[in-house]
């Protein structure tokens, strides 16, 4: 995260805005609970909590997989953008302080994808207790 663009307080302040009405419209207690947290942590929170909606989200449509798959992967490319210090999404913008600061790995928000992907599957095959 090094190599992150300066981003505009204007641009990272809109971020924020949103990410939290995300959390806020999730209709969940998350948003009151989040908000007892520390301001540094509570943002940070906030848009970890955003991201996990969103792709939940995408994963829980009703849309053909496919439609599914191309919109996970475009999230991997924006995680993969943010690390790479050039975020688009409001959300990807509002996740760069906390990864910075608290040392998130890309690793486990590429995991997250990974586990919507297999959410997201019309079907899901088990392993047997023999393989």
């Amino acid at each position: 995260m090094d190599n992150l663009v300066t981003l505009s307080e204007a641009e990272v302040g809109r971020a924020r805005e949103q990410v939290e009405q995300i959390v806020r419209a999730s209709g969940t207690t998350f948003y009151w609970a989040m908000r007892l947290l520390p301001g540094e942590k509570r943002r940070a929170m906030f848009a970890v909590y955003a991201f996990c909606r969103i792709v939940d989200d995408i994963a829980d449509d009703p849309n053909p997989l496919d439609v599914k798959k191309r919109e996970l992967a475009r999230w991997r490319d924006e995680i993969r953008a943010l690390y790479s210090g050039r975020p688009k999404d409001p959300v990807a913008i509002a996740l760069a302080e906390p990864v910075a600061h608290f040392g998130l790995a890309e690793a486990d928000f590429q995991a997250v994808i990974d586990g919507m992907e297999t959410d997201a599957a019309e079907t899901l095959r088990l392993a047997t207790r023999d393989e």
